[in-house]
């Protein structure tokens, strides 16, 4: 997208959607005549961008000479700017200062300066937004107990703890959602990773190292307090089978550092029968990716 939109323009504009009408000059209407003036517009708009938004709007039509854009944004707990086309984080989500739970899914974010977003946010999620980087995030103020970055553009974790200290200062992080990225260094992954040392749930799905044949015993190894892989618990079973798995592959570097897909194809078409190429017996082919 060229041109930038601001977070907290796709905030302003929900919030300001539960006001009323001008109301003609004089005193104040009772609260059954608010009802009355509310146009179906106001009925019709949607809540589920925050959870209180019902509570705002009835406060809007209740008494909508007290009901102000500021007086929002300090009731707000949980936002979501879904598909809100922005471009950019900005000093306007800092009014919220008691939210807790901010849902940007679905935008055209590259970068997150954390030092936009209110000091007791405890759950954020970026999935399905356009992130290369790792590098913005790197503030040690904030406390997050969930971090979304699934369906982004990753293809490395900055290995300097300074850049993921907001995640470990006092080992708050429980759930980290790296899903669908392109990571593909496990060993490095993993090295940032085992630097949250409260971190409980870890998605790494659909990234390329987990085509790695010791994907799971290496990481449910070297991460010793995750109960919960890739959405799947993990059993006691599967933690004994994976004991001295890391050390194994640091041994054997060649165990962690190639990929192995196993695909079937049942029909091929146009290929010429082998009495015309001068072949007996079968054949196959064997793919190799490194």
């Amino acid at each position: 997208m060229n041109q930038k939109r601001f977070a907290s323009h796709a905030l302003r504009e929900l919030v300001s959607s539960l006001k009323l009408p001008p109301l003609q000059a004089g005193d104040a209407p009772s609260p059954s005549e608010c009802f009355d003036l509310a146009n179906s517009k106001l009925w019709l708009t949607d809540l589920d961008w925050s959870s209180e938004a019902a509570q705002l709007r009835k406060a809007a039509v209740s008494n909508p000479t007290a009901y102000t854009v500021e007086l929002a944004y300090k009731l707000l707990r949980r936002l979501r700017l879904v598909d809100q086309q922005i471009t950019e984080l900005d000093d306007g989500l800092l009014k919220c200062a008691d939210l807790q739970e901010l849902i940007l899914t679905a935008n055209h974010l590259t970068s997150v300066p954390l030092h936009y977003l209110p000091p007791n946010l405890k759950v954020l999620e970026l999935c399905y937004n356009e992130l290369e980087t790792t590098s913005d995030l790197c503030i040690s103020s904030l406390e997050l107990i969930h971090l979304g970055l699934a369906y982004n553009k990753l293809s490395a974790l900055d290995l300097q703890p300074s850049n993921w200290s907001f995640l470990f200062p006092r080992s708050s992080l429980l759930s980290l959602d790296l899903s669908y990225n392109r990571l593909a260094d496990l060993p490095a992954v993993i090295k940032v990773i085992a630097e949250l040392k409260q971190l409980c749930n870890l998605s790494l799905k659909g990234n390329p190292l987990t085509l790695v044949p010791c994907y799971h015993g290496y990481t449910v190894d070297s991460l010793a307090g995750i109960t919960s892989l890739d959405d799947s618990e993990i059993t006691a079973l599967e933690r004994e089978k994976a004991s001295g798995m890391a050390d194994l592959c640091e041994k054997q570097t060649e165990l962690i550092m190639c990929a192995r897909v196993h695909f079937q194809v049942k029909i091929l078409n146009g290929l010429p029968e082998l009495e015309e190429v001068g072949v007996e017996g079968c054949f196959g082919y064997a793919h190799h990716c490194y």
